[in-house]
């Protein structure tokens, strides 16, 4: 039986720890932002700074469209839009890791209770990009709570 996309995106779904964070010239700045707790930014990485305009505004959910391309997880909403620059990784798990541990494995400070999701939306060979999330997001343990989503 093969896996649909729309399956494991519900299944990727993280709950991420929450913590308020800003940059500065790329450099993380703990900033009071209040967080939006139904803030979702759909396909996040078009904006100019992924990941950081939504967490400077508040926002609590993104989303990353992810293609599989010969071993790297490329982010996009189309394989045209792919570049080897912008992975899973460099936009979103690396600042991620570093505004946790800036914060004392909080995303929003001073609001260290709040949640934060990160939508991994599978655009690829649904099995193969699952597996090579999956071992993509082994290296990145201080980001994760141990919750499983609900309402799959």
């Amino acid at each position: 039986m093969k896996l649909r996309s729309t399956l494991l995106l519900r299944l990727m779904m993280i709950a991420m720890v929450g913590a308020g964070v800003g940059w500065n010239n790329d450099v993380v700045a703990q900033i009071t932002v209040v967080p939006l707790p139904h803030a979702h930014a759909h396909n996040d990485y078009y904006h100019q700074r992924p990941l950081r305009d939504a967490l400077e505004l508040g926002f609590t959910s993104v989303e990353a469209d992810v293609f599989l391309v010969d071993g790297e997880l490329l982010v996009g909403h189309d394989r045209w839009e792919l570049r080897p620059q912008r992975t899973l990784e460099s936009l979103y798990l690396e600042p991620l890791a570093e505004i946790v541990a800036e914060n004392n494995g909080s995303v929003f400070a001073p609001h260290p209770g709040q949640v934060f999701w990160l939508h991994i939306d599978v655009k690829s060979a649904a099995r193969e990009t699952f597996e090579a999330i999956q071992k993509r997001l082994l290296k990145y343990p201080t980001l994760f709570q141990a919750k499983q989503a609900t309402g799959l």
